[in-house]
Parts: C-alpha cells; sequence; structure tokens
C-alpha cells in the first residue's frame, strides 16, 4: 500500500532501457547538484549492517527514537555528514 501523500522530489530515478538508473531533474523545483555517494556503515546510529532497517525496527523499535529526537544522537548531528 502506497502512502496517501508522498512529498514531491527534486529528482527522479528513472530506468533507461539498459537497465541503468538515471537522475532526472524535477522542472518543478529550481536547478540543483545531485551528490551520488555509495552507502556508509551507520554503526554510529546504532544500526547494522546487513541486516535491513525493517527487520532492526522489528527486533528494538526504541533503536530509532533518534529520529523523533534528534537530541538523543545530538553529539552525532553536530558534524553529521549524509
Amino acid at each position: 500500500m502506497l502512502p496517501r501523500w508522498t512529498a514531491p522530489s527534486s529528482w527522479f530515478p528513472l530506468l533507461t532501457a539498459e537497465s541503468k538508473l538515471r537522475w532526472t531533474p524535477n522542472p518543478a523545483y529550481h536547478t540543483s547538484q545531485l551528490t551520488i555517494k555509495p552507502p556508509r556503515d551507520y554503526s554510529d546510529l546504532g544500526l547494522e549492517k546487513g541486516k535491513s532497517i525493517y527487520r532492526q525496527f522489528e527486533e528494538d523499535p526504541d533503536r530509532f527514537l533518534f529520529v523523533s529526537d534528534p537530541a538523543r544522537a545530538a553529539n552525532i548531528w553536530k558534524n553529521y555528514i549524509p
């Protein structure tokens, strides 16, 4: 089931005929620079590499309290670079 409302995105991921992902800017937004980075280890936020985020939430929902209460991870957010 899809959410009833989804925030618009400034970039659209499109699949090419060669099955490659291509990012296309959304003309409803001002032009911006898209930065593509590989995934990183998020153990500093208590997340386990190699285990789905959904499974981690099922096992320990409190692990994600930093999302609704950012002060719990204030030391990480101070110099956070996604």
